[in-house]
């Protein structure tokens, strides 16, 4: 499920209760999924990964990153990669995302509406 610390863990709770005030329902983690995804929309075949900021660095983020973040976002790159070859769209929320709960919902919801015809 989530990528590691205890904040991941937090921010992976926060994304779930922002998809069901929306009204989408998810699964959890589905091991038969590459990268393990922590949330999966399988009705638009999305699927959402939240990661922590230290391991996965981004521009703009005030956290500093941790040494082995290169092998973690490659890592991640590589999961996102054979989820797409799958057919499942990805996405990944930053745990600082998780901060502004309306400005999260409101990415969560443009990503699924950009899906908006749900696979049969």
């Amino acid at each position: 499920m989530s990528r590691g610390t205890s904040e991941t863990r937090d921010a992976a709770r926060l994304v779930r209760s922002a998809l069901h005030r929306l009204g989408y329902r998810f699964r959890l983690g589905r091991d038969d999924l590459p990268g393990r995804p922590d949330l999966v929309l399988p009705r638009w075949h999305l699927a959402v990964l939240v990661v922590d900021c230290a391991r996965y660095p981004h521009p703009g983020c005030p956290q500093p990153p941790v040494k082995a973040a290169a092998t973690a976002n490659q890592c991640l790159a590589q999961d996102c990669q054979a989820l797409a070859s799958l057919g499942w769209e990805t996405l990944v929320i930053q745990a600082c995302e998780t901060a502004a709960p309306q400005a999260l919902a409101h990415r969560l919801d443009i990503a699924i509406q950009g899906r908006l015809i749900a696979r049969p």
